[in-house]
């Protein structure tokens, strides 16, 4: 995509979708909530509350919560250092098995929306949310066999197939504003009054192809 389009998606999913201030309360009020290896369960609590105002109805419980973020606390650590955009495949392995080991934490069920939603707020600058249709957006359908996206699709598929996406925004903006990489994507979230960087990619996402906005498809 051309960076313009990013700044575009994140104004209109804005004007859309009345539920991003769930978001920045949520962020502004649990800032520092999971800088512990053993996040208070309050906490725990009112994640799963800010999943549940995205008609997530997550199958998770507080202690849940607590124990895989504890289980998985090193690694998130590590990843909190690198932007989306550095992530390497010899990263992917490990997202993949913290995305599974969240997503299967729930008693009633494999939790793909909730799982992706839950290690963005762990690893912001990191990882990226989704939904059902922007998996499929990306190429990754359910069927009989596999009735929700897994760990595997969002590691080895959605990240790699979006870091694209990323990097052709990024290169654009570096082109016409004569910028390095990283004064592009300050440029890019200036410009679209957003950061994290990854939280503009989800709002392009988001507009696109859960909201369908006809504007985003057009060049």
């Amino acid at each position: 995509m051309h960076w313009r389009k990013l700044v575009e998606a994140s104004r209109l999913y804005r004007t859309l979708e009345a539920r991003d201030r769930f978001y920045w309360s949520y962020r502004e009020a649990e800032r520092t909530a999971w800088q512990s290896p053993k996040p208070e369960l309050e906490n725990c609590k009112k994640l799963i509350t800010f999943l549940n105002q995205w008609s997530t109805h997550t199958p998770l419980t507080p202690p849940q919560v607590q124990l895989v973020f504890e289980s998985l606390y090193s690694m998130l650590c590590e990843l909190r250092t690198i932007h989306f955009v550095d992530l390497k495949d010899s990263h992917l392995g490990a997202i993949q098995d913290a995305f599974d080991k969240v997503a299967q934490s729930g008693e009633r069920r494999y939790e793909s929306t909730g799982a992706a939603k839950i290690l963005h707020i762990w690893a912001p600058n990191s990882l990226v949310m989704w939904d059902a249709a922007i998996s499929a957006g990306y190429g990754i359908y359910r069927d009989a066999t596999a009735p929700r996206p897994s760990g595997k699709d969002y590691a080895f598929t959605f990240l790699p197939r979006l870091q694209a996406e990323a990097s052709e925004a990024i290169g654009t903006c570096m082109v016409e504003k004569g910028l390095d990489r990283k004064e592009a994507v300050q440029a890019i979230e200036e410009s679209a009054c957003r950061e994290p960087f990854t939280k503009l990619l989800d709002e392009y996402n988001y507009a696109k192809y859960t909201l369908s906005a006809d504007s985003l498809w057009k060049s």
